[in-house]
């Protein structure tokens, strides 16, 4: 955890220091409130979307409200827990509602998140033109998008090839019996999972819910946006919007603190929006998206009878399974 504490130190250290409080103070008390209800709905729309994508990932076989509130507790644990573990947590979670495997879920995971890359390398290219000093941003989106095509194509090979897959592992894994055994069981249901890639309806129709949730997304940052500053573009919430998309990536504390609004003020600076503006609607965003969250996510938790304790056990059992099973 510390490599992450530390740089989200330096970025809150950064942004209020570019800010003061008594600045950042007024644009939270003058801001125009009367676009919190839109932007409330929708949130909650590209969330649903997500979990319509996510339950078309997983062919259908589990509910909407499953995926949905799975969905929501894995919000939590990324929010509470370093590393995302969130993204673990999620397969342990739903494998224990339904007869999926474990693996076979985490598989679906992967596939979301090239998705999200894919449409957030497409918003920066997209956008690019229309930005002024944003030149990393064009090699940052191009490198994206090369290693999301290029991880694209080697699942759909994997997913198509799976025998040949699995044999091509077992002779590579010959020198490691505890590694062999542990890749024979997973490698399977990993597999079934990358089945959407080689099903076109499936791939297609999930991918549209991805695209939706990510309109739905754009449009609640833009309403509130428009909060804090009046005069502001859709141009620049969607600027914002992918730079975050990549800024989460870099190591920070549990939820991103710090890098979250770092990354907004950063890619609103570009557009000659006042900084105190930018972080109280960096602010008001990041809290938006925890707390609407942690809601349902909590309350599936209490409703599934486990602790955040009990998943982080879990995960960390399952990283430890190949040594166990010697």
């Amino acid at each position: 955890m510390l490599p992450g504490l530390l740089i989200s130190a330096v970025a809150l250290v950064i942004v209020f220091y570019c800010t003061g409080v008594n600045e950042l103070g007024a644009a939270i008390r003058y801001a125009d409130y009367r676009y919190f209800p839109f932007v409330l709905i929708l949130f909650f729309l590209a969330m649903a979307a997500r979990g319509f994508a996510w339950k078309t990932l997983l062919g259908h076989q589990v509910s909407f409200r499953h995926s949905f509130m799975t969905l929501n507790e894995g919000y939590v644990i990324n929010n509470l827990l370093p590393a995302r573990l969130g993204e673990f947590g999620r397969p342990l979670l739903l494998s224990g509602k339904t007869d999926l495997d474990y693996t076979q879920i985490l598989a679906t995971i992967v596939i979301e998140r090239i998705f999200d890359l894919m449409i957030v390398a497409g918003m920066l290219m997209s956008t690019l033109p229309f930005v002024i000093g944003a030149e990393w941003a064009r090699s940052a989106a191009l490198t994206v998008s090369m290693f999301v095509f290029l991880g694209l194509v080697m699942l759909y090979l994997m997913a198509r090839n799976r025998d040949a897959a699995i044999r091509l592992y077992e002779r590579i894994s010959l020198r490691w019996p505890r590694l062999q055994r542990f890749g024979q069981q997973q490698l399977s249901a990993f597999f079934s999972g990358l089945e959407t890639l080689t099903d076109g309806k499936r791939f297609f129709v999930s991918l549209l819910w991805m695209v939706l949730a990510w309109g739905f997304a754009l449009g609640h940052n833009y309403i509130l946006l428009l909060a804090f500053v009046d005069n502001a573009q859709l141009l620049w919430a969607a600027f914002a919007l992918a730079s975050l998309g990549l800024g989460v990536a870099i190591p920070s504390s549990p939820a991103f603190v710090g890098v979250f609004e770092a990354t907004i003020m950063a890619a609103l600076a570009l557009f000659g929006v006042d900084t105190s503006a930018a972080l109280a609607y960096a602010i008001t965003l990041h809290l938006l998206q925890v707390i609407l969250t942690a809601i349902p996510g909590v309350y599936e938790f209490v409703q599934d009878g486990v602790s955040l304790g009990q998943i982080y056990r879990q995960i960390r059992t399952r990283n430890r399974e190949p040594e166990i099973q010697e």
